[in-house]
């Protein structure tokens, strides 16, 4: 009896030690699976901790922004009557020198001396000319008749 025991002995810590083996590895696979996933988490805390970072970050660019464009609408509430009496002040002085120029243009063809022109149809192809140039059209030539 004592031979069967000592086999059965024998073959049963074979058994626990095939057994213990196989926990070893599987202790090993779990361990570098578990190191994985820490390193995920990581990986993801990191990225979470950007996110954070960048919201905050635009949440001040946002103030900022919105802070410019308050003090744009106040300037411009503020100042839209002054830089409408400039720009209306800025035409006036326009339209005073263009009707400035178009008079002296009349009177240059008022004065004109009728002498040097042959016949008045001559002359009065010859100041529609320089009156339309003066307003800015496109003036006819001289030799077309109207």
């Amino acid at each position: 009896m004592s031979i069967e025991f000592s086999r059965k002995r024998k073959s049963q810590v074979a058994r626990l030690r095939g057994d213990l083996e196989e926990l070893r590895d599987d202790n090993k696979i779990l361990f570098e699976d578990c190191e994985q996933l820490r390193r995920e988490r990581d990986e993801w805390k990191q990225r979470r901790d950007l996110a954070i970072e960048r919201a905050e970050k635009f949440e001040v660019e946002i103030k900022v922004l919105r802070t410019q464009l308050d003090d744009l609408k106040r300037f411009a509430y503020d100042d839209a009557p002054t830089l409408a009496a400039k720009a209306a002040d800025t035409q006036t002085a326009e339209l005073r020198a263009e009707v400035t120029h178009l008079r002296q243009e009349l009177q240059n063809i008022a004065n004109a001396p009728y002498a040097n022109f042959e016949d008045a149809e001559e002359f009065r192809t010859w100041a529609r000319n320089r009156a339309r140039h003066a307003i800015g059209q496109k003036p006819k030539l001289i030799f077309e008749k109207p």
